[in-house]
């Protein structure tokens, strides 16, 4: 999930339309299903120590190596979103053995710029002396995830993410987006140790990220890469226009062998 939100108000909807709708009925053949949180981004969280060593997208791409080790997970297919999805991929890349599939949707693959550092410093900064985050930090992540239609004429989803940013800790959140811009540039990794694996990387055209995730495209390995691009929707394709990610969704998990019956 990205920052900002927990796994729950990430997939939730989505996954009830699968449900509901039948378009993906793949999905639930695989026996079992595992949401992971970022440290902190439950709903009513208590404040991560204060001693505790700010975290980077390495630290949490080994933590998904330990949550699979726990619950003895042998082989992943990782669905992921924004900075959920770079932790996946960078997991990934870290352990191509345990992977089988990726599916990412609106994922970065570049390190993040002047800009990220920034504003994510400001952020922490600012939540740590008054204990909460500028009403511009909400205004940033739902333009982040939604175009511009959405924001104008759906107001009961935009205030569902409206209410998900409140509810979450916002020292946490603050960790959360200085992890992300931390970030490694990881093009150089992604032909070597993705070979093989089947990938797709899904985008809205509106998203900010539709130029970065199209460009790339041909990074990966040609053979086992897809590109999805959604027409009239921001980065948060699944909850802007499910049935395509449905299907794209669907016609993955058959391409690895996982056929409903």
């Amino acid at each position: 999930h990205d920052v900002g939100m927990g796994s729950v108000t990430c997939f939730e909807t989505f996954f009830n339309y699968l449900k509901s709708s039948g378009e993906c009925p793949e999905l639930f053949r695989i026996p079992r299903h595992v949401h992971i949180e970022a440290p902190g981004h439950e709903d009513n969280a208590a404040t991560i120590e204060s001693s505790m060593r700010w975290m980077t997208e390495t630290d949490l791409a080994n933590s998904v190596e330990q949550v699979a080790q726990h619950l003895g997970l042998e082989k992943i297919i990782a669905l992921g979103f924004g900075a959920g999805a770079s932790t996946l991929l960078r997991f990934a890349i870290a352990h191509p053995e345990r992977v089988i599939g990726l599916v990412l949707i609106g994922s970065t693959v570049y390190a993040a710029g002047a800009w990220d550092h920034l504003y994510s410093r400001g952020e922490a900064n600012y939540a740590w002396y008054t204990g909460g985050l500028p009403e511009s930090t909400k205004t940033h992540l739902l333009s982040r995830w939604f175009c511009q239609n959405t924001l104008d004429h759906n107001p009961r989803l935009v205030e569902k993410f409206s209410q998900s940013v409140d509810r979450l800790n916002p020292l946490n959140v603050a960790r959360y987006l200085y992890a992300h811009s931390m970030r490694e540039d990881l093009r150089p990794h992604l032909r070597t140790a993705l070979a093989g694996k089947k990938v797709v990387l899904v985008t809205g055209r509106e998203s900010s990220l539709h130029e970065e995730v199209k460009g790339t495209f041909p990074l990966f390995d040609p053979a086992h890469c897809e590109l999805v691009t959604s027409e009239h929707t921001g980065m948060m394709v699944h909850e802007e226009s499910p049935a395509e990610v449905a299907a794209a969704l669907r016609l993955f998990l058959q391409g690895l062998g996982i056929v409903a019956l």
